[in-house]
């Protein structure tokens, strides 16, 4: 193969009960190196496929390991505000990737497609930076040029050091700012006001002055409706007679009854739907996933109960604290 690939996903804490998909669609990719880097992986080292290895890192770890090849005081608390750094990964991880022609990063929340029938040889002989999306760049999957140029376009934003220096708010550095929706209507992004230069801004912008080579294009499947389906098919994804290169079921998994099954062995193909995966010819009801997959969907519940009656409370002291300030403040006029 012309073009060597590692892609890496950094993620702490206990591994989601979707990791297994995740991971046997990395094995349906076997031209392109994994690294999953964190503090759980080492628990399914044994059954990973022969593409994918691990590297243990605690968030204490990776926050030392940033800093020093940063040179920025990195000290994240919440592992989501990781992903402000993934434009950084290729610097933060060199050793790991100097020996292939592009490093990429994926999300776990996800299931792959064939990566090598969107990012084709054709592509990688001229472009520099891969996304999934035509309007902005993607943090769930992109591929950079391993080399000086690509591998610090991060440091073109102004704004890159405070941000990463940030311990504590996410500003969607590594795509667009959180401005996904007016870029989805066609809004560009330099007439978009934003508090920060996003990783968007400054591949659009070396774009502009002919500095670099970005390849933007829609190839992501990010929502099933209802009474829709995708088919995982053969290491291939595919939904109303296209295909994608990853299912990203990052607002579907908000639904309480979006779930997967305890599958031994994962099937080379499946059905996915607004309520979870399922195999070929299975039901996806919500009735059927309740009486089937409850142990699922009750967690979820009591966890949306406690906020409900959390936030109500919130509301029922903020009303009296409120009523008080102005029984005290009538009283003393």
């Amino acid at each position: 193969m012309k073009h060597s690939i590692c892609i890496a996903s950094v993620y702490f804490g206990k591994l989601p009960v979707y990791h297994p998909f995740f991971i046997d669609s990395c094995s349906r990719n076997p031209s392109v190196d994994f690294v999953l880097i964190g503090d759980h992986w080492e628990l399914i080292k044994s059954y990973l496929p022969e593409n994918c290895r691990t590297i243990h890192l605690t968030l204490e770890e990776f926050n030392k390991l940033s800093t020093n090849m940063l040179g920025i005081n990195i000290d994240l608390v919440n592992p989501y505000k990781l992903c402000d750094l993934k434009p950084a990964l290729g610097n933060i991880f060199r050793s790991i990737f100097h020996e292939y022609d592009f490093w990429g990063y994926t999300d776990i929340d996800l299931i792959l497609g064939n990566i090598r029938s969107f990012f084709t040889r054709e592509l990688l002989d001229v472009y520099d930076v891969l996304f999934v999306r035509k309007e902005y760049a993607t943090g769930s999957l992109f591929l950079i040029r391993n080399c000086g140029c690509c591998n610090y376009l991060y440091m073109n934003s102004p704004d890159y050091e405070s941000v990463f220096a940030d311990a504590h708010k996410y500003y969607d550095f590594d795509e667009c700012a959180h401005e996904w929706q007016q870029l989805r209507e066609g809004i560009s992004i330099f007439d978009i006001k934003t508090n920060i230069v996003s990783f968007t801004q400054v591949v659009k912008k070396m774009e502009m002055e002919m500095q670099l080579r970005p390849y933007f294009k829609n190839i992501a499947l990010e929502y099933i409706p209802r009474k829709q389906s995708a088919v995982f098919q053969n290491g291939r994804i595919y939904y109303n007679g296209k295909e994608y290169i990853i299912y990203h079921f990052v607002r579907n998994k908000m639904s309480s009854f979006f779930t997967f099954p305890h599958w031994n062995v994962i099937p080379t193909n499946y059905r996915i739907t607004p309520y979870g995966v399922f195999e070929i010819g299975e039901q996806d009801s919500p009735l059927y996933v309740f009486f089937h997959r409850r142990s699922q969907i009750i967690p979820c519940w009591k966890k949306r109960l406690k906020r409900a009656v959390d936030l109500a409370l919130q509301n029922q002291l903020f009303r009296h604290i409120k009523s008080y300030i102005q029984y005290r403040f009538a009283n003393h006029t």
